[in-house]
């Protein structure tokens, strides 16, 4: 169902690798999640105060963190599109980790302050007002979050998106958290322990466990964390079917954001190649790399001795 909707909404939708697709995708998404959680927050928030639930509140308020992480989405795509300029030759792509980063700090301070008000609830207790029709609300809300959570993931895996897979993880958990207040609601209602605050503690270090592990992800693209390990040998694969190409090393891929991807490679030609010959071959390897992956790769020429000049690289036969 989401890839229906993607692709009437998104024109050359399987183009994933081209930027301003790749945008679309995230951009629309982020639109979804900040309607959706606009909304839930709005509901659980009036849900829980007329029931005196601190644990819906909290669940309300993380609705809320998510609208806000949904935005902060949106204004990560929008930098980063920006055009390359003097200080910044490779772009703005990496923009969109710095809002990944901003929205797991969001999420962690969601996190901390709801285990603030849940410790003070514990240690001064309210009844609760349990509705019956309200209870069934709150557990419809849940519907919501699974389709925000099979469309963050679905766009996530589509693009390789990690504001998206993070906010799939996210939707997830609350599902969780939901289902956790639901029950710690009911239990309280009749029940002399306060359940009820135990359990917005609990959904408020789900909330942070989310946040961390956004913002370890994040921290890794932003110092440059290694290319997914498929990605070298598909490289090497379509350099070693060039002319004359007789070996590759040397591949270093930088990730500049935004689908821009740069890689540079050693090929080992024969010394006697004319270089008129096989820099036409080199230009061709180059653009057949763009082609699939996307890939902006310079390549550099090693001349080595071949079997019949009885050497091959610095070592004799």
């Amino acid at each position: 169902m989401n890839k229906k909707i993607f692709h009437r909404m998104i024109p050359r939708a399987d183009d994933v690798h081209e930027p301003e697709v790749r945008d679309q995708y995230i951009y629309i998404s982020s639109i979804i999640g900040i309607i959706v959680n606009l909304l839930l927050f709005i509901g659980k928030f009036a849900i829980g105060s007329i029931i005196g639930s601190i644990s819906i509140i909290s669940d309300g308020i993380n609705n809320l963190s998510d609208t806000l992480s949904s935005v902060i989405a949106v204004v990560g795509i929008k930098l980063s599109a920006l055009p390359p300029d003097k200080e910044h030759p490779q772009g703005h792509g990496r923009y969109e980790y710095i809002a990944s980063l901003v929205v797991s700090i969001l999420i962690l301070f969601a996190g901390f302050e709801l285990v603030k008000t849940s410790i003070q609830k514990l240690i001064h207790p309210t009844p609760l007002k349990i509705n019956p029709i309200l209870m069934i609300i709150l557990a419809l809300s849940i519907l919501p979050k699974i389709y925000l959570y099979f469309m963050n993931q679905y766009v996530g895996e589509t693009i390789d998106s990690t504001i998206n897979m993070g906010l799939a993880q996210d939707s997830l958990n609350d599902c969780f958290a939901t289902v956790a207040v639901m029950i710690s609601s009911i239990v309280s209602n009749y029940s002399s322990f306060n359940i009820d605050a135990i359990a917005g503690i609990i959904v408020s270090f789900f909330i942070m466990k989310s946040g961390f592990s956004l913002a370890y992800e994040t921290i890794d693209l932003l110092l440059g964390k290694n290319p997914e390990p498929e990605l070298i040998p598909k490289i090497k694969e379509i350099l070693l079917t060039g002319d004359y190409i007789i070996g590759v090393h040397d591949i270093v891929v930088n990730n500049y954001g935004r689908g821009n991807i740069i890689c540079s490679a050693h090929v080992e030609v024969p010394k006697n190649i004319y270089a008129e010959e096989i820099h036409g071959i080199i230009d061709a390897l180059e653009k057949e790399v763009y082609r699939k992956y996307k890939i902006i790769l310079v390549l550099h020429m090693d001349p080595v001795y071949t079997l019949k000049d009885g050497f091959y690289g610095n070592e004799i036969l």
